[in-house]
């Protein structure tokens, strides 16, 4: 297991902890606030702080879910390429980021 996280990026395992760390802890707790903090970095990935510019224009990029009009979220793809997937539990629509 640890041999195949070191062949990941930064990306990658940013996304490996918003899937399955992220929803396993406490609202509003130091350890949610931290992960998040550590998601965000690593995801990004170019390293250093995050502007209120590059918040609002991640924010307007972001696009609409063609079945239901939810937002998408961009997933960075593990064992698949990137793909932006429907927050709506109901629907789950995934589109390629391609």
């Amino acid at each position: 297991m640890s041999d195949r996280l070191n062949g990941l990026s930064d990306r990658q395992i940013g996304q490996l902890l918003f899937d399955f760390c992220w929803p396993e802890l406490y609202l509003n707790g130091p350890e949610l606030i931290i992960c998040t903090h550590a998601i965000d970095r690593l995801r990004r990935s170019t390293g250093g702080a995050v502007t209120n510019e590059e918040a609002e224009d991640n924010l307007k990029q972001q696009p609409v879910c063609p079945k239901c009009g939810n937002e998408l979220f961009l997933h960075y793809g593990i064992d698949e390429p990137d793909f932006w997937l429907c927050d709506r539990v109901a629907c789950r629509h995934k589109r390629s980021v391609r």
